[in-house]
């Protein structure tokens, strides 16, 4: 497996990522991988962006889509992102009726997932994360590279 990333910081719609702290070795029920989150901060608050890397088709990444698509009204689209064939998901909640993007890469050996957040039910209004809207997003995950660079 290799790691994927988009760099220390990146931007998205009008908003700056960062790589936080929360950075972490994924090894629970989705199975081992690495978990990189990226932070924006938004009046008084913050969105959240993380990017998963799993060997292979099958184990970690299966197990996280399978939660995925086991939440009620959730639909399913596949993509090119870039070279690389992937498959959308959104998932809705409450009013929301698209709350998170999940974007899984297949990327041969490995499988990337992009997981945008709208922001919740903490954050009043319009969606405040840029990266709930699957154009932008699939722009962004088509820029993933090897880390280390």
């Amino acid at each position: 497996m290799r790691l994927y990333w988009l760099g220390e910081q990146f931007e998205a719609g009008s908003l700056s990522f960062r790589v936080t702290a929360a950075n972490e070795f994924i090894d629970r029920r989705e199975g081992p991988g690495l978990e990189i989150t990226y932070i924006a901060d938004i009046g008084g608050g913050h969105v959240t962006f993380d990017v998963e890397s799993y060997s292979g088709p099958r184990g970690g990444a299966a197990v996280t889509r399978e939660r995925a698509l086991a939440v009620p009204g959730t639909t399913s689209q596949n993509v090119r992102v870039g070279n690389w064939d992937g498959e959308l998901l959104s998932l809705p909640s409450g009013t929301r009726p698209v709350n998170q993007l999940w974007l899984f890469v297949d990327l041969g050996d490995t499988i990337v997932v992009g997981r945008g957040f709208s922001g919740g039910p903490g954050i009043p209004g319009e969606d405040a994360n840029p990266l709930i809207e699957a154009d932008l997003l699939i722009d962004l995950m088509a820029q993933l590279r090897p880390y280390p660079e």
